[in-house]
């Protein structure tokens, strides 16, 4: 600590003493004037911003005591934000394959890296100084401000500060469902990439209109911003595309009948398209593999469809007529459903009587996105959209509503407005109006956030919220089993399996049944304390590699349990090392009790021992390298029969080759009568590679993505040191 506090004061000594130099160019002074009066300018035209952001910090003030988000995805994105920087960009990846999660895992691949790179940058700013619990809260704090002020400034674009405020109110108030959107979603089940891309797209709108209006040697800087916006929402979600690819364009319709007078049709398409085509190259690395690797980036889910495996026999996909419904019958705005419903709906008609662009836009597609869901269901199982989970359809659908709820907020408050300029000037009433103005807004904002926390979580936010974080003896216990693996000597692949068992509300260990299994991924932690590779059997093992049956993807699952019981080839295959675990493991030769911490048990096993590859039938091998990306092995004295088998599971980029020609790699099971998940190699006297190789296609688009990130860097350092000689230009001739 004391070496970089330190290394602190030297930079920023070194920073003080080039200030003379930089004196010429930049004056400091004024540069501290302008910023001042940006702030104040920008708290001027948006002043309900810091009103939002306080209310979201009263209501989630346990993030800023430091309580750790622990429930549904938080454990997993937290971890793989630790192995982005931890084990990717110190070695110059964004994606590729590492050994320290499930069975092998390629990352940036699955989903997009957006989430993963905002998780090490919050560690990074942290410069050390704060735990990767810590700086993952405060992300996840400022990503719950962002995503709210997002629907602020698309209501602020056309709407007043009173409206947009309410209609962020409503976001903020929105319980939701898991894949819906909303607080239960976003806090609860921790699905916030898909939230965070949801916002992305709509300001990708937002900043289109901009980009449209005027040439791009005009603005040249709102044009860098939409590319980068759409780049950025293309790695944040695969779902935003979908969003964009409704609302882009009937905006573009929208604004060509609205400014057909005032601009040059042809020429505004061509920017709007220009800045797509950059943003699609500047998320090209991630797009291309996943578009074109066919059902290998979903590990065979094309049998179920993608998605599908995310819907058990009684979750059925969002009809037309399912999502109306529910929209008109509490449902999709859960408790506030008449506050929000009441309002969404007048503004849905003042938006089609408005006969202004941004309203009548969002009236019309609100339809238009319903009417879409509804024929893309209808279209039957084999259409994409169905097959990508229509339910998310309905947080794109809310955010609509409830800005056109804040939109039925501000025409109120003008008719209101209309109805007292009608009153005598020294009427009372009147005066009072024009007096306390101001004031009745802000006490229109704060009756607002009453009536949406009355309405809105009453009873749910709390039952929420208390699931949201975790702490008490559980966080202890796993620390100091982490602790204690920590501690151990580590072999080149040890791994440790986790059986999580049902982890509840109160903080503490039951093996009842909870309904739900909330801290299922608590574990995915573990890799960041114990630096070994680990293993969770349950619902990661299941929804990514398809090598367990659907119904049994529960972390707390008997049958599991047997079958690993049963086979104990199966710890083998895995190479597992160490086995933690909130149930008891019956007394087995080959698996030993080493530590026991109050509810939780470490055991030691005995295959995990062994050269994390094996040789299957005659012959001797030898590990000569193991690496993330690279594993190479010796065999002498193979026999017709000999296998090389790997621990780890097959992805498309992987290629094997022996003596430098090309073999192939078969698969084998991680227990019996399962899908075939793991690699096998023919063996063969001699030296065998195993590669991760990208294919063509992967490669140019990732050099093309480098490219476009740094001319777009390249442009925007340009523009400011172009605007700061000009600056200094106007000064000088002043």
């Amino acid at each position: 600590m004391q070496t970089r506090l330190a290394g602190l004061r030297k930079l920023f000594q070194k920073v003080r003493a080039t200030r003379p130099l930089i004196g010429p160019l930049v004056d400091m002074d004024s540069m501290h004037r302008n910023i001042k009066q940006t702030i104040l300018s920008f708290l001027e035209h948006h002043w309900p911003l810091p009103l939002l952001t306080a209310f979201i910090l009263v209501l989630h003030r346990d993030l800023l005591l430091w309580a750790v988000p622990a429930t549904g995805d938080h454990p997993i994105h937290l971890a793989k934000g630790w192995l982005m920087s931890e084990h990717l960009l110190p070695t110059g990846r964004v994606t590729g394959w590492s050994h320290m999660v499930f069975s092998g895992y390629p990352a940036g691949t699955y989903y997009p890296v957006l989430g993963d790179l905002l998780v090490s940058l919050s560690h990074a700013l942290g410069l050390g100084l704060l735990s990767w619990e810590r700086s993952y809260t405060l992300m996840f704090l400022f990503l719950l401000v962002f995503m709210n002020a997002t629907v602020y400034f698309v209501a602020r674009r056309f709407v007043g500060p009173v409206g947009a405020l309410a209609a962020a109110l409503l976001a903020l108030g929105d319980v939701g469902g898991w894949p819906q959107g909303g607080h239960y979603s976003t806090v609860h089940w921790a699905v916030w990439p898909f939230m965070l891309g949801l916002s992305l797209s709509w300001l990708s709108v937002l900043a289109c209109e901009s980009v449209m209006s005027k040439p791009i040697h005009k603005a040249p800087l709102p044009f860098l911003g939409l590319s980068v916006l759409l780049g950025l929402t293309g790695l944040a979600h695969p779902m935003t595309a979908f969003f964009l690819g409704i609302s882009a364009p009937i905006f573009t319709v929208f604004f060509a009948l609205w400014k057909r007078r005032e601009i040059v049709l042809g020429r505004s398409l061509s920017r709007a398209v220009l800045a797509a085509v950059i943003g699609l190259v500047l998320a090209g690395f991630w797009l291309v593999p996943w578009l074109t690797t066919g059902d290998e980036w979903t590990y065979g889910w094309p049998a179920v469809g993608f998605g599908g495996a995310w819907l058990t026999a009684d979750e059925k996909p969002y009809t037309l007529w399912g999502m109306t419904k529910d929209l008109f019958t509490n449902e999709l705005f859960k408790n506030f459903f008449w506050l929000a419903w009441g309002l969404g709906l007048l503004g849905v008609a003042f938006g089609i009587a408005s006969k202004k662009m941004w309203p009548t836009y969002l009236a019309v597609l609100l339809i238009v996105s319903f009417v879409f869901t509804g024929v893309c269901n209808t279209l039957g199982d084999g259409t994409i959209f169905r097959k990508v989970q229509i339910e998310r359809m309905a947080a794109f659908l809310k955010f609509a509503w409830f800005v056109l709820a804040g939109y039925a907020v501000d025409r109120l408050g003008y008719l209101l407005s209309l109805a007292m300029a009608r009153l005598r000037q020294d009427h009372g009433l009147r005066k009072q109006w024009e007096r306390h103005r101001s004031r009745l807004a802000l006490g229109f904002g704060l009756a607002f956030f009453a009536a949406v926390v009355a309405f809105g979580w009453s009873g749910t936010y709390s039952k929420v919220a208390e699931i949201g974080r975790l702490g008490g003896p559980v966080w202890k216990n796993m620390r100091n089993a982490y602790a204690f693996l920590a501690a151990q000597e580590k072999g080149p692949l040890d791994r440790v399996l986790y059986h999580p068992g049902m982890l509840c509300l109160e903080g503490r260990v039951s093996r009842e049944d909870c309904n739900e299994v909330y801290h299922r991924h608590i574990f995915a932690s573990s890799s960041i304390y114990t630096g070994l590779p680990r293993l969770k059997f349950g619902y990661e093992a299941t929804a990514i590699y398809k090598n367990l049956p659907m119904q049994q993807r529960w972390p707390a699952d008997a049958f599991l349990l047997r079958r690993m019981v049963m086979e104990p080839d199966a710890l083998r295959n895995l190479h597992v090392r160490w086995i933690v675990s909130l149930d008891k493991w019956p007394d087995l030769p080959w698996i030993h009790e080493v530590r026991t911490f109050e509810d939780i048990t470490v055991y030691s096993v005995d295959f995990g021992k062994e050269p994390p590859v094996r040789l299957d039938g005659p012959g001797k091998l030898t590990v000569l390298d193991w690496q993330d990306e690279k594993v190479v092995v010796r065999v002498e004295g193979s026999g017709e029969d000999s296998r090389i088998r790997y621990p780890i599971s097959y992805y498309y980029p992987w290629h094997a080759y022996q003596d430098g020609k090309s073999a192939p790699i078969e698969r084998h099971t991680v227990l019996s009568n399962v899908r075939d998940v793991l690699m096998t190699v023919k063996a063969k006297d001699g030296v065998t590679e195993l590669l991760y190789e990208r294919p063509l296609q992967e490669r140019i688009a990732r050099s093309a993505s480098v490219v476009a990130w740094m001319g777009v860097v390249l442009a925007f350092l340009a523009l400011m040191g172009i605007a700061l000689v000009r600056r200094r230009v106007r000064r000088a001739a002043a």
